[in-house]
């Protein structure tokens, strides 16, 4: 049995009321899409408003504070390290508190979200620390802005191009940054 004219007659029957729905639907769907985006962005707004302190502040890290590293001085990123490290030890002591362990599983992911953190500032501080030293070592009356109040580096440094003892110099920069020996002897042509 063919279904044509059963889907000709059901058409016929109920076409025009469908046509006369969709035409008010039609003029209606704005103002749906427009509700729904209104609850979209008050459930956001709730969200941030329920979100751990902790958690607010890694998003802020991880959407501000990172994407700035290269403008960051000395200082700065100290200080960021070491809020870090407190956040990181925080999350340590309440696992030791918590006896279930969905608090341990959760509170885990929170503190591999820390220390990835934790290890980008690190590595942005030695390199950062490596490329200052190297201007310093090719230019010795450079000026940095990036050690503002790490004077005493400086110095320390300046006295040993001084002494141009390249292994005491190598064991500095290797006690700065923790960056290996060799890779400072490449980047600064001791032989």
């Amino acid at each position: 049995m063919s279904k044509v004219p059963l889907i000709l007659g059901l058409a016929k029957k109920h076409g025009p009321d469908i046509i006369k729905y969709s035409k008010t639907l039609a003029n209606e769907l704005p103002g749906m899409i427009n509700k729904t985006n209104e609850i979209k962005e008050s459930r956001e707004k709730n969200k941030q408003i329920n979100m751990h302190p902790r958690k607010k502040l890694l998003e802020n890290y991880q959407l501000t504070f990172l994407p700035e590293l290269d403008k960051k001085n000395r200082s700065e990123l100290i200080h960021a390290r070491l809020e870090v490290n407190q956040n990181i030890k925080q999350i340590k002591e309440e696992q030791q508190k918590e006896a279930l362990v969905k608090k341990v599983l959760r509170n885990s992911k929170e503190i591999i979200r820390w220390k990835n953190l934790l290890a980008q500032i690190n590595d942005k501080i030695a390199i950062k620390d490596l490329e200052e030293y190297r201007r310093l070592y090719n230019h010795p009356d450079h000026t940095s802005d990036y050690f503002d109040g790490f004077q005493t580096h400086i110095d320390k440094y300046k006295r040993l191009l001084q002494e141009e003892n390249g292994e005491k110099i190598i064991a500095f920069l290797h006690e700065q940054t923790g960056i290996s020996r060799e890779e400072i002897k490449r980047e600064f042509l001791f032989d």
